[in-house]
């Protein structure tokens, strides 16, 4: 009878001290779903900032060629208002040619 109460009181501790390894699991297994999401929350930043960088840079691309297009179209203007210009200067020239001759 005391050898049967020596091993339950023998077993009764192993599986009392067997509860810390059990809490060492449970830690590992929060400090590994942790680590996780930390990576995963990492590599969901690296993701927007890409996208960002990506939609900025499309941006400064439309900028830029607008900038363009508006550069254009003010060289056209110009060119057309330097062309009415000379046509008038040239109308003038004529006019005050045809009243120096009469």
């Amino acid at each position: 009878m005391s050898k049967l109460l020596l091993a339950i009181s023998i077993f009764i501790a192993s599986v009392a001290c067997s509860q810390g390894a059990t809490d060492s699991l449970l830690y590992r297994s929060d400090s590994m779903r942790e680590e996780i999401r930390k990576r995963t929350a990492r590599s969901d930043s690296i993701r927007n900032k890409e996208e960002i960088d990506r939609m900025t840079s499309n941006s400064v691309q439309a900028i830029v060629r607008y900038q363009q297009e508006q550069k254009e179209k003010q060289k056209k203007k110009a060119m057309l208002y330097i062309g009415i210009g000379v046509f008038f200067l040239i109308v003038l020239v004529v006019g005050l040619r045809r009243k120096v001759k009469k």
